[in-house]
């Protein structure tokens, strides 16, 4: 989705579990951004990067309890049982330029606890967007950029569906490039 969107944007797609990493790299190798990503499969905990990276998006295990999937991939991709909230945070405090961003998304208590975690450690959480699933019910997910650097904080909230269970005109908008279905 981030090739599509920025077309000369080069990237490096990192995957602790084998099957996501084949998945990636040959779902890269058929598309027309093969030279604009590099997939490696690798633990994001012993990753060494030649260079400190402006920029890194982050969809990380989201649940810290909770039952976890009998299925072992779903359950480490699911849970923090490989990739603490903790160890993360370390891991994009080492891995980002002095002035980089991470943008993450997870539930709201993981989000809150991380965000809290990750000011102990020199990240500061610069914008948010809370997720409601629809128009009726509280915000399930959020949105964030932390940094090094500090300053105003922005935010936002973005409805998914309408009282109908239709897609708002702010999500399609959003999405509309990534979703088939969406006019």
């Amino acid at each position: 989705m981030l090739a599509q969107r920025f077309p000369n944007l080069a990237m490096t797609v990192v995957d602790y579990d084998v099957s996501a990493f084949h998945c990636a790299y040959d779902n890269v190798a058929r598309s027309r951004f093969v030279d604009q990503i590099q997939v490696q499969q690798t633990d994001i905990n012993t990753y060494r990067s030649p260079h400190l990276w402006p920029h890194i998006v982050c969809n990380p295990p989201y649940f810290t309890s909770g039952i976890s999937s009998k299925n072992k991939q779903r359950a480490i991709a699911r849970h923090t049982q490989t990739l603490s909230h903790e160890d993360l945070v370390h891991c994009l405090a080492r891995l980002l330029t002095p002035t980089g961003c991470a943008d993450l998304i997870l539930p709201l208590k993981e989000a809150e606890a991380l965000i809290e975690q990750a000011a102990e450690c020199g990240l500061y959480l610069r914008r948010y967007v809370c997720v409601k699933p629809s128009s009726n019910k509280p915000p399930s997910r959020l949105l964030f950029t932390l940094s090094p650097t500090t300053g105003t904080l922005r935010s936002d909230t973005i409805t998914v569906r309408d009282q109908h269970g239709d897609y708002t005109q702010t999500f399609a908008a959003l999405t509309r490039a990534f979703y088939l279905k969406l006019p």
